[in-house]
């Protein structure tokens, strides 16, 4: 694909991943990185230790965990 050859370009060892819809996905990430929940997942606040699900969405070097139905307000 042509995600693959850009890496390729820049001599960057990197795996893409394809999931089906609705497939559990599981990301490591080199460093800390923080996402902010926003929306409607953040309506209760979690407790410590508790895991949250969403969408992990991506902005420049942002990230934004939200849940699937807010999607479509929170990217406009």
């Amino acid at each position: 694909t042509a995600l693959q050859r850009k890496f390729e370009e820049e001599e960057k060892n990197i795996q893409i991943s394809t999931p089906k819809n609705c497939q559990t996905v599981e990301l490591r990430f080199k460093g800390d990185k923080v996402a902010r929940a926003m929306g409607s997942i953040v309506e209760q606040a979690p407790v410590e230790g508790q895991r949250l699900g969403g969408l992990l969405v991506s902005k420049g070097f942002n990230y934004q965990l939200m849940a699937p139905s807010d999607l479509r307000i929170r990217t406009q």
